[in-house]
């Protein structure tokens, strides 16, 4: 919780996505995507550029490094 601004932010940078900053402007933003088809596909060019087909993989290993880097951390604490 609390990233979601910034991941907003991350895939409007990279046209991957369209922020609504109020919700009476979401009809409109929804409407000129369903008509604009160089939008669409421009941005489903840019979503596939992020995709990462080894993303599980990568959070898997990133929460390992961080508990096993936990794990030293708590060592040399007791050790000390």
């Amino acid at each position: 919780p609390g990233q979601e601004k910034e991941n907003a932010l991350f895939f409007e940078s990279k046209n991957a996505a369209i922020q609504v900053e109020r919700p009476s402007l979401l009809l409109g933003s929804i409407l000129n995507l369903l008509e604009d088809e160089k939008l669409r596909l421009s941005m489903k060019k840019s979503m596939k550029a992020l995709y990462n087909e080894n993303s599980s993989e990568v959070i898997c290993q990133d929460v390992l490094d961080i508990a096993l880097y936990s794990d030293k951390e708590i060592m040399n604490r007791i050790i000390v």
